[in-house]
């Protein structure tokens, strides 16, 4: 057996990503300067840690980010660990029907080995651990590297992108020790948004969803979501098009910071071939709708988003 290779025999590959249907968590989840087309969404087998401090809405998000998911074709498994079944269907969604055999859910599941078991009858595009601190032999955190090590087995056997949920301290740690976050890929961190000093008009209940290590794109990216009757809604893309507000994000497209429509205008001409410098107001009217619409799709967005840009 082997214990080394040659580098130059090592064949490279691209990691399959799943799109959400949420454009900036796309981004958010996985953007790389070489290929930002491709390289968007939830990367295949890897492990992410969601931290949130108490009462953020990291279910919330979740159940909202499930639904667009299986929007999206995929299949999803949530492993409900901090109340009944039947409790989390009551609070986070009472009426909403989906496909049959598309969102799986378990409350049952509370050591590893049942969840790895659930993993592998299942086969699901991606799961959701709620929360990680109450599996059985978490043991206040170290127990992490076996977890970590039974989950990194699993994940890119069945091509699943698992997300374990967990509590922040009160100063904004992730609970659980220093062993945890080093048992995901990425680790990203839920907080509470004040949109008063950035957006105007300033949508309420709002989130911010931050990148603070990942290993499939780039690190201190980060999204805005907001709290609705219905669930939780992504929206920076739409207020960003409909220009209702400018918020920087730092999406290193082109080497540049960028708003997010601009971020779609960089990413649409590398798609046709023009270059940075192509993105003046001559070059914009080169990018055709045809090209836009392809792009638009791919990305889960309406005629509308489309139009907003060719009108620009």
């Amino acid at each position: 057996m082997n214990l080394f290779q040659d580098v130059n025999s090592i064949q490279s590959e691209k990691t399959k990503r799943y799109r959400t249907g949420w454009a900036d968590i796309d981004w958010v989840f996985g953007s790389n300067l070489n290929d930002p087309l491709m390289y968007i969404g939830l990367p295949a087998g890897a492990l992410t840690l969601m931290g949130g401090e108490a009462g953020v809405g990291k279910t919330r998000l979740c159940v909202s980010l499930m639904s667009s998911l299986i929007d999206n074709g995929f299949t999803v498994f949530y492993n409900q660990l901090e109340m009944t079944s039947s409790q989390f269907r009551s609070q986070y969604m009472p009426n909403k029907r989906f496909p049959v055999g598309k969102f799986l859910v378990s409350d049952e599941c509370f050591t590893l080995d049942q969840q790895l078991e659930a993993l592998k009858q299942i086969r699901p595009q991606v799961a959701i651990i709620d929360s990680v601190n109450r599996i059985e032999g978490f043991n206040g955190g170290h127990g992490a590297d076996d977890i970590q090590r039974a989950f990194r087995e699993i994940a890119p056997e069945i091509g699943c992108h698992v997300i374990f949920l967990a509590h922040l301290t009160v100063d904004g740690k992730i609970k659980g020790g220093t062993n945890l976050p080093h048992m995901g890929d990425i680790v990203t961190y839920m907080t509470r948004f004040d949109t008063s000093k950035t957006m105007t008009p300033s949508p309420k209940n709002c989130i911010k969803i931050q990148v603070g290590k990942t290993r499939f794109g780039k690190s201190d990216l980060f999204a805005i979501a907001r709290h609705t009757n219905e669930g939780v809604e992504c929206i920076s893309a739409n207020h960003l098009v409909d220009g209702n507000f400018v918020l920087e994000n730092d999406f290193h497209v082109a080497s540049v910071k960028q708003n997010y429509s601009a971020c779609l205008l960089a990413a649409a001409a590398q798609q046709q071939g023009l270059t940075q410098e192509d993105l003046s107001d001559d070059g914009m009217q080169d990018l055709n709708e045809d090209n836009l619409q392809q792009y638009n799709k791919s990305l889960g967005f309406g005629n509308n988003f489309v139009q907003k840009f060719l009108n620009r």
